[in-house]
């Protein structure tokens, strides 16, 4: 024991100013590491967001070459209907991935017919609008499908 107590009287002990300061670097630190991970995971979501709305765009483009149209909003918006006439597509595709924008924030098709909305089953939509909105100070991502 006396070892011990002659090597703590031998270490130079830190004074409150230093310790002080020692503490506000650490947490300034700290910090920072915790930010730059934060920006990293949004950017993260943003890059899935933008892969998915491409993918559900090619997706919709591949069906109109096929069908001759874009399909209603009713349609899509079924889970049967996009099995059955997006195979291509994986289901977590039509959900957006978790983030401060909400926890259940799906991408948004808008398909019209001539200049009004195109909602019923069977409705041959010609044109169509996606959209992912994208967090922090992305720019949201809206395609436009003729």
């Amino acid at each position: 024991m006396k070892i011990l107590k002659d090597f703590y009287k031998s270490i130079k002990r830190f004074n409150t100013m230093e310790l002080l300061a020692l503490s506000i670097i650490f947490v300034v630190f700290v910090l920072f590491v915790l930010n730059t991970f934060s920006v990293r995971r949004q950017e993260l979501r943003n890059d899935e967001r933008r892969s998915d709305v491409a993918e559900l765009d090619y997706a919709l483009r591949v069906f109109k070459e096929k069908e001759g149209y874009y399909p209603s909003l009713r349609d899509y918006s079924s889970v049967t209907w996009r099995e059955e006439n997006l195979p291509t597509v994986a289901p977590e595709f039509f959900q957006a991935p978790k983030g401060i924008i909400g926890s259940d924030v799906a991408y948004k098709y808008a398909p019209r017919l001539d200049d009004k909305e195109c909602l019923n089953s069977g409705e041959k939509c010609q044109k169509f609008t996606l959209t992912a909105i994208l967090e922090a100070d992305a720019q949201d991502v809206v395609i436009f499908g003729q």
